[in-house]
């Protein structure tokens, strides 16, 4: 059985995901942060998430910044 791609994408758009908030204050006190969908447990010891932030996001420096400097 072959599914043409355009009925493929129109089914994944019904998909029911979570979001979630990934946010940050910068040192300076600003806040920047972002919804994501693309984001999953790696570990619990020590407790790590996997994000996927696009860097041509207004918020990805502000969050690399403020997990580079951890």
């Amino acid at each position: 059985m072959s599914i043409d791609a355009n009925q493929f994408k129109a089914a994944m758009r019904c998909l029911a995901g979570h979001v979630c908030l990934i946010t940050t204050l910068s040192a300076d006190g600003s806040r920047a942060g972002l919804t994501a969908t693309a984001v999953c447990s790696v570990s619990a010891d020590p407790p790590t998430l996997l994000a996927c932030v696009n860097r041509n996001s207004a918020s990805f420096h502000a969050i690399q910044r403020r997990a580079s400097s951890r």
